[in-house]
């Protein structure tokens, strides 16, 4: 309502500014660009540490599982600080960069991707994979046609929650954000705190806009590919 109103509350008049206000437009391109890199990466490493800790035989599996959980023991405000005080040196000198903000985003949420993979790769049992091997299928091709079809939705789950998470974040990337790199959560943080509330909710409207869109999307492509993660047996 505040998207459509001079200033809700006080003046409920209805008016279309906030929404056409184009000032937001380069912090939602790169808030969009932001969540879909996180999103890829974070969902690839969780799959591929899954795979690792349940497939894998060496000793530590228990810990690195551990290692990767550690981002959700973190305060947003304490990983922001973090990372803005550990590549602030060369030769790692990342500060103000789009890749800080990838990383730190990656590293804090990339958790949910690999916990589902576990829970994915728990209802295969290892007897059905040695068994394709057995039968002459090469090991690309049984990950292909075995595990691949039980990974792909926690893949898809993690896509899913590292997109919306990195979209929303705000504790985190308040520190790391440079003028280049200026996002659609920092932009209503800030509207809101100059007492432009309109503009703030109409951003807000266009964030929930743009993720239900990609969700959808997404949930067409995966439906396309026969990989769907509410598809009866998918």
């Amino acid at each position: 309502m505040g998207a459509f109103t001079k200033i809700i509350g006080v003046d409920n008049t209805f008016v279309l500014r906030h929404i056409l206000n184009m000032r937001s437009y380069s912090a939602l391109v790169s808030s969009v660009k932001l969540s879909f890199l996180v999103g890829l990466l974070g969902s690839i490493l969780g799959v591929v540490l899954a795979y690792v800790i349940m497939r894998g035989k060496f000793r530590g599996r228990t810990t690195l599982e551990g290692i990767g959980l550690a981002g959700f023991a973190f305060p947003g405000t304490a990983m922001g600080l973090g990372y803005l005080m550990a590549f602030n040196k060369a030769p790692l000198l990342l500060t103000g960069t789009f890749t800080i903000l990838v990383l730190c985003c990656v590293f804090r949420e990339f958790a949910v991707g690999m916990e589902a993979g576990i829970t994915k790769l728990q209802q295969l049992s290892i007897e059905v994979e040695e068994a394709s091997l057995n039968l002459g299928a090469s090991t690309a091709k049984t990950f292909r046609k075995v595990v691949l079809p039980i990974i792909f939705p926690a893949f898809m789950y993690g896509f899913l929650y590292l997109f919306m998470r990195t979209m929303i974040t705000l504790s985190s990337v308040i520190f790391l954000a440079a003028t280049g790199t200026y996002l659609a959560s920092i932009f209503i943080f800030d509207a809101a705190a100059h007492g432009e509330v309109g503009l703030a909710c109409a951003t807000s409207l266009k964030m929930i806009v743009i993720v239900a869109v990609c969700l959808a999307a997404l949930q067409a492509l995966s439906r396309w590919t026969g990989l769907s993660l509410t598809k009866k047996g998918g």
